[in-house]
């Protein structure tokens, strides 16, 4: 009797541990949301954006967190709220508290959200109800990652209020917003949106138009190709080696910004402080660069063709490049280089010197 008993109770140990692997995989759910462009919403946790295959996106949830399994899924068009999406297919979690634990977020972040699950865009700022979330926070231990599977050509709108995306070698149109936290992305292809209020941003191989805007962190786009590049942050350097497109716009508030090995019709950018380095490789490109603070180096090639205005209150100007010197002042110099032309070369800084050199 005392074997049997043993046995018996060896054997229900051996089915609990088997039980375990089925009840986590539980925890997993796939939805398919239909339509040429969808929206995703969740409060905290980590994202991920592949290829997918068939017609639908394909989502995967895997609840997280003590309490995982009270978070709720909800399906369904929603509006949006941002600028050329309107009323869209949608999933998006659904927290049952105003209180977040989320041990991955350092410090805390605040946001309102409506009783649909969506935040963001439009009156976003004060519609809906307040929701804290952080890693000091006694509340609901709780959050999703998402596996994100997009067929070519759909198009993608992420919103995550905490935490990190990344998405690689999509054939689609991706909008990625997080509150806090880090976006990466590689080998991308279709339009490209990324805004982050505070992380880094990271760019590896995008061909088609790349806006990115972050409130604080650094942004590093490689290998970039298309009709539009623009990159503004708040604070945070930028770098872009790389690039290929007729328009480049960077804009920092304060941060060092970097342009190398670029091949472009048109270089604007703007920094309140920082140093600036430019470099294209081909052509004549009009260059526009105005800085508060901060030295300005411009390489250009050797056959480089046209006008030049340089302005700095405090600094100097080295050049190897033959400028033909038209006008000058205390604290300006206008000229031209080779013959001039339709391209020109602006300056503008507070304190700094400015060089320009053959690239």
């Amino acid at each position: 009797m005392q074997a049997t008993m043993s046995f018996r109770t060896t054997a229900l140990a051996m089915a609990a541990l088997i039980a375990l692997p089925t009840a986590a995989r539980a925890q997993d759910q796939t939805v398919r949301l239909e339509g040429s462009a969808v929206a995703v919403y969740n409060l905290a946790g980590r994202i991920s954006v592949s290829p997918g295959s068939g017609s639908d996106v394909a989502v995967t949830i895997r609840r997280q967190g003590s309490d995982g399994e009270r978070l709720e899924v909800q399906t369904g068009p929603v509006d949006v709220r941002r600028s050329n999406w309107g009323t869209t297919p949608s999933l998006r979690i659904l927290y049952p508290s105003d209180r977040i634990h989320y041990e991955d977020l350092q410090g805390n972040t605040e946001l309102r959200v409506r009783d649909d699950g969506t935040f963001w865009g439009g009156n976003g700022w004060r519609d809906g109800d307040r929701v804290k979330i952080g890693n000091r926070i006694d509340g609901l231990d709780a959050y999703a990652d998402l596996d994100i599977a997009v067929p070519e050509g759909k198009g993608v709108y992420v919103a995550l209020a905490a935490g990190t995306i990344e998405a690689r070698n999509v054939n689609g149109d991706l909008f990625l917003d997080t509150g806090s936290g880090s976006i990466s992305t590689t080998g991308t292809r279709g339009e490209l949106s990324l805004d982050t209020g505070s992380g880094d941003v990271t760019v590896d191989g995008a061909d088609g138009d790349v806006y990115i805007d972050t409130g604080s962190g650094d942004v590093i786009a490689r290998n970039v190709r298309g009709p539009d590049l623009s990159i503004d942050t708040g604070s945070g350097n930028v770098r872009v080696e790389g690039a290929e497109s007729p328009e480049i716009s960077l804009d920092t508030g304060s941060g060092d910004v970097t342009l190398l090995g670029a091949r472009t019709g048109e270089v604007s950018v703007d920094t309140g402080s920082g140093d600036v380095e430019i470099e294209t490789v081909a052509g004549s490109a009009s260059i526009s660069v105005d800085t508060g603070s901060g030295g300005v180096s411009v390489s250009v090639p050797g056959d480089y063709r046209g006008d030049v205005r340089l302005e700095t209150s405090s600094g100097e100007l080295h050049t190897d490049m033959p400028i033909t010197l038209v006008r000058r002042s205390e604290d300006e110099i206008e000229g031209r280089i080779g013959e001039g032309g339709s391209a020109r070369i602006t300056i503008e800084t507070g304190s700094g010197d400015i060089e320009i050199r053959r690239s």
